[in-house]
């Protein structure tokens, strides 16, 4: 199951970093057709962890 934050601006690299960048984006589930539920439930519970965990060390 893969996934991945749709954010994104026009410059890369550190000097572009932005604290903000994926404030309120959205992030895709990519799962296969033949992706187990359980392996779909698990990636999103890890996600929805670590963002909580660095929006609230």
């Amino acid at each position: 199951v893969g996934g991945h934050p749709m954010a994104g601006r026009e410059s890369s690299g550190p000097e572009a970093a932005e604290a903000t960048l994926f404030d309120g984006a959205t992030y895709a589930i990519c799962a296969t057709p033949s992706a187990e539920s359980q392996a779909v439930q698990t990636n999103n519970a890890d996600i929805l962890h670590e963002v909580r965990r660095t929006r609230n060390p």
